[in-house]
């Protein structure tokens, strides 16, 4: 009965070592916010994605180490059992879940969160964004004689910092002028007792309904 504690200790401990603490894997703090676990997984989803190490085997493990990760800290329940049990609490959380099927696909998790299939330069499931229209002056010989003509355009992308909200530390507030709304209501008299509503945009907040302290760089 000892030996077989031991040969099962044997096997399990080589386990336990292979497993990186969460907050070690994703390069972040224990009291880390929600907005700094998603900002370090997208930076490290990428990094390691497979179609950007192509037979890079330990990139592979590092994307589907990453993905876990960030399952677990980014539910609060899940990253109360973990910071609480360990990966063992985790684990038998999940299998009280699902009974012990299989877990998540990392890619789906990063389909879910930059859109697409979950892998670069599939065209199949790519979120697509608005049409685009540029104006050109091609001279007319160019119609018939054919030429290559270079351009460049300016693209909207969301800020990897502040996640599109325009705040460095992602804090927006409530309009006090307009209470969110966007718009405010100005009166004009227009004669002795004749008075006139007018809506028009906030510019406190410039018809956002929320004022930023900290902008984003």
């Amino acid at each position: 009965m000892h030996f077989l504690s031991t040969f099962l200790l044997a096997c399990l401990l080589p386990l336990a070592l292979c497993t990186e603490d969460f907050y070690k894997l994703l390069n972040i703090e224990k009291a880390a916010s929600d907005r700094e676990i998603k900002k370090a997984y997208r930076t490290l989803s990428k990094k390691y994605h497979p179609d950007k190490n192509p037979g890079n085997d330990t990139a592979s493990q590092r994307f589907v180490e990453i993905a876990e990760a960030y399952e677990a800290l980014s539910e609060p329940e899940t990253r109360k059992i973990y910071d609480q049990y360990g990966h063992e609490g985790l684990a038998q959380h999940k299998a009280n879940q699902n009974g012990g099927g299989r877990g998540h696909d990392p890619f789906d998790l990063f389909s879910r969160f930059f859109g697409g299939s979950g892998h670069f330069g599939h065209s199949s499931g790519v979120r697509r964004g608005p049409d685009m229209e540029l104006s050109v002056s091609v001279p007319l010989a160019d119609f018939y004689n054919g030429h290559e003509h270079e351009f460049s355009i300016e693209k909207q992308q969301i800020c990897d910092e502040c996640e599109g909200t325009g705040s460095a530390d992602g804090v927006t507030q409530t309009c006090d002028r307009c209470g969110g709304r966007g718009a405010v209501v100005q009166k004009h008299m227009l004669a002795p007792g004749i008075f006139q509503q007018v809506q028009m945009q906030c510019d406190q907040c410039a018809g956002q309904g929320k004022t930023i302290k900290r902008p984003c760089k």
